[in-house]
C-alpha cells in the first residue's frame, strides 16, 4: 500500500483552556483500512477529502464514509474508520483538547450517538488554514469556527437552536474575544439584531455572557491548576493581571488569590477513616 502522512501542526504545549494538539493529512493510493477498534483520550475530527470507506464504534454505530463527511472522535469511545480496500483515501485529521471546546458538545447536537456528519461549505478551507498557521491562538479560533459551522449545519428544526449555538460560540470564544459582528455573522444576523435577540432570550447582553464564561474558566483554573494569576490572565485574553484581578473581584467578590486560598482551605481537611 502506498501510504503518505504529512504532519502540519504539532503543539507540544496547549494552553490551559485548550487548543489544537495535532493536525495532519493521510493519503493512501490503495486503501487505508485499520479494522481494529481503538480508544483515545482526546477529541478528534476527520474530514474525508477523497475516497469511500466506513466508520464503526463501540456503541454499535456504523456508517459509510464519502468525500465531504466529517467524523467526530470522542474520548473513551472505541472506534475505527478507513477506506474500503478497493478505494484510495485522503483525509485531514485534527486532534484537540481543552474546556474551550466543551460547550459545542454540551449543546447536544454534536454527540457520540451520531458522530458522522456532512461538512459545511467552509470547513475544508478552515482546516487548511489551521495547517498553514503557526499561531496557536489563531489555530484555536479557526477550529472554533469549524465546530460552529458543524453545529449550525446540524441544528435541525429547533427554533431556539441559534440560542444554544450562540452560547456555545461565546463560551468557546471567551479567551479569544472575536468581534461581536463576526459572531453575529456566523448566525446569519446583523450585530444589532444579535445583541437585541440574545439579550431578550438570555437576559444579559452577549458581551456580558462571554465575560462570565471567561471568569468561570478562571475559577476552574484557579481551583484546578497551579497557573499564576498572570498566566491565567494571558491565557484567558485579559489585557493584563490588573484587569483580570479587577474583573474577577467584581464578579466573585474576592480577588483571585483570595479565591484560591479559600479553595485550598476547604480541601485541606483531615482524612476520615471509613468504617
Amino acid at each position: 500500500m502506498a501510504f503518505q502522512h504529512q504532519l502540519l501542526v504539532h503543539n507540544d504545549f496547549v494552553h490551559a483552556v485548550g487548543g489544537v494538539r495535532v493536525l495532519g493529512t493521510i493519503s493512501a493510493q490503495t486503501g487505508y483500512a485499520p479494522r481494529r477498534l481503538r480508544t483515545v483520550d482526546h477529541f478528534g475530527l476527520v474530514l474525508v477529502r477523497s475516497g469511500h470507506g466506513y466508520y464503526r464504534d463501540g456503541n454499535g454505530f456504523k456508517a459509510t464514509l464519502d468525500p465531504g463527511n466529517v467524523v467526530l472522535i470522542f474520548p473513551g469511545l472505541a472506534h475505527t474508520y478507513g477506506a474500503d480496500s478497493s478505494h484510495s483515501w485522503e483525509e485531514t485529521y485534527c486532534v484537540f483538547e481543552g474546556e474551550i471546546f466543551l460547550p459545542f458538545f454540551a449543546a447536544g447536537r454534536l454527540s457520540a450517538s451520531s458522530p458522522v456528519l456532512v461538512a459545511a461549505r467552509h470547513i475544508p478551507q478552515l482546516l487548511t488554514q489551521i495547517g498553514e498557521s503557526t499561531c496557536q491562538a489563531q489555530q484555536t479560533g479557526l477550529l472554533v469556527s469549524v465546530l460552529s459551522e458543524l453545529l449550525l449545519t446540524h441544528s435541525g428544526a429547533d427554533q431556539k437552536a441559534w440560542v444554544k449555538l450562540a452560547k456555545s460560540i461565546l463560551a468557546a470564544d471567551s479567551a479569544l474575544g472575536a468581534p461581536l459582528a463576526d459572531i453575529a455573522a456566523r448566525l446569519s444576523m446583523s450585530e444589532q439584531m444579535f445583541r437585541k435577540r440574545f439579550s431578550a432570550e438570555v437576559g444579559i447582553p452577549p458581551i456580558r455572557y462571554r465575560m462570565i464564561s471567561r471568569l468561570e474558566s478562571a475559577k476552574r483554573l484557579l481551583a484546578g491548576t497551579r497557573l499564576t494569576n498572570r498566566a491565567i490572565a494571558m491565557t484567558l485574553g485579559f489585557a493584563d493581571e490588573f484587569h483580570f484581578s479587577k474583573a474577577f473581584a467584581n464578579y466573585v467578590g474576592v480577588n483571585p488569590s483570595a479565591f484560591r486560598r479559600g479553595i485550598r482551605s476547604e480541601t485541606s481537611v483531615e482524612p476520615v477513616e471509613r468504617p
